[in-house]
C-alpha cells in the first residue's frame, strides 16, 4: 500500500505544506493554527504556516499522513522538529472522520432497508389473507346462487326465509350465520353491486321479521 506523503519546505517566512487533499488535516490545521499565522496559496496550491507555528503544523501532519518530508533550514519558532530530515511515520487513516460518517450512513441505510423488507412482508401476508377471503366469498356466492335457484323453485318457502336462503326449519344459529354472511357480502361499504343497498335493506327486514316471529 502506497503511503501518503506530505512535503514540508522551510523558508524564512515560515513553512510550506504540500499534500494530497485531506479534509480532516485541513480541519485540524484551521482549528490549531491561528488564522493570522496560516494562509492558502491557490496559485501554488500549498498551505503556508508562519514560523511561530510551523512546528505545531508539522506535528499535525505527522499524525495525519504516512510520510512527512521536511526540507530546508528551520525558521525560529517553538517546538520545531529538526530540519533537513526525512521522517517516515505510520499514522492512522487521514480520513477517519469521513469513514465514520460513511459507516453511520451505511448503518442508517441498512435500518431503512430492514424496515422496508418488514413492511413488504406484512403487505404480502395481507394480500394472501385478502386472496383467501375473496376465494371464500366467491365460493359462498356460488353456493348462495345455487341455493337461491333451488329455493325459488319451492313456492311454499316464506319470502323472508327465501331472502336469507334458508328453509323454515333452520335453527336460530343458522339464521344468524346466514344473516352475517349475507350482510358481509351485500353491505354497501363492501359490495360493488349496484343493488347492494336495496338487497341489504331486504336482508335486514327479513332477518328482523324472522327474529320477531321466532319468539
Amino acid at each position: 500500500m502506497t503511503e501518503t506523503i506530505c512535503t514540508v519546505r522551510y523558508a524564512k517566512e515560515g513553512a510550506y505544506f504540500v499534500f494530497p487533499f485531506s479534509g480532516p488535516f485541513i480541519y485540524a490545521l484551521k482549528a490549531t493554527i491561528p488564522k493570522e499565522h496560516r494562509r492558502w496559496d491557490p496559485e501554488n496550491r500549498w498551505w503556508v504556516v508562519g514560523p511561530s507555528f510551523a512546528g505545531e503544523a508539522v506535528l499535525l501532519a505527522r499524525e495525519h499522513f504516512g510520510v512527512v518530508e521536511c526540507f530546508g533550514r528551520k525558521p525560529r519558532g517553538r517546538r520545531l522538529p529538526s530540519a533537513e530530515i526525512s521522517v517516515s511515520l505510520e499514522a492512522p487513516a487521514a480520513d477517519q472522520a469521513r469513514v465514520a460518517y460513511l459507516q453511520k450512513q451505511i448503518a442508517t441505510l441498512e435500518e431503512n432497508l430492514a424496515r422496508l423488507l418488514e413492511r413488504h412482508r406484512r403487505l404480502e401476508e395481507d394480500r394472501a389473507k385478502l386472496t383467501e377471503e375473496n376465494g371464500q366469498l366467491e365460493a359462498y356466492v356460488q353456493a348462495v346462487t345455487r341455493e337461491n335457484k333451488s329455493l325459488r323453485a319451492q313456492d311454499d318457502i316464506p319470502p323472508n326465509y327465501r331472502t336469507l336462503c334458508l328453509l323454515p326449519t333452520a335453527p336460530p344459529e343458522v339464521v344468524r350465520a346466514a344473516y352475517r354472511a349475507l350482510a358481509l357480502l351485500y353491505h354497501p361499504d363492501r359490495s360493488r353491486a349496484p343493488d347492494a343497498t336495496e338487497r341489504m335493506k331486504a336482508i335486514n327486514a327479513a332477518y328482523g321479521h324472522i327474529c320477531r316471529t321466532a319468539h
